[in-house]
């Protein structure tokens, strides 16, 4: 679904049309958003009567509900309820991931998504009392 929309929204780029999409982090900001690319340029697209200021707090919210952030830095930034359920399977991984380990970090969070994949149901639960 990414790769055909990515497709779509590069023909329409190439062909010189207006575009509106939602994209990830479009101008360096936090989260997804809704945008209108035309003209050269890109702009944010939101709804009427919210500001830039309240879109960006929302997505910084949410972020901070799913208990994972990106600093400024470019750092990640696991919150308590992530960090937690994390050092039950990778207690290596620290509180904040340095952005330049994001490779590795990667690597380590699908090993592990694989190996909870591989796991029955029963275990898993048992393992959560």
């Amino acid at each position: 679904m990414t790769g055909h929309t990515a497709a779509v929204l590069a023909v329409s780029l190439t062909a010189g049309r207006e575009v509106y999409a939602d994209v990830p982090g479009p101008l360096g900001l936090p989260g997804g958003y809704r945008v209108r690319i035309g003209d050269g340029r890109v702009a944010l697209d939101l709804p009427p009567g919210l500001s830039c200021q309240e879109a960006v707090a929302w997505q910084v919210r949410m972020a901070d509900h799913d208990s994972v952030t990106v600093l400024p830095s470019g750092d990640v930034c696991f919150g308590a309820r992530a960090h937690q359920a994390l050092m039950a399977h990778l207690p290596v991984v620290g509180h904040v991931q340095p952005a330049k380990g994001i490779a590795g970090l990667t690597d380590r969070l699908f090993g592990l998504r694989e190996a909870l994949r591989a796991q029955s149901p029963r275990l898993m639960a048992s393992q959560r009392r």
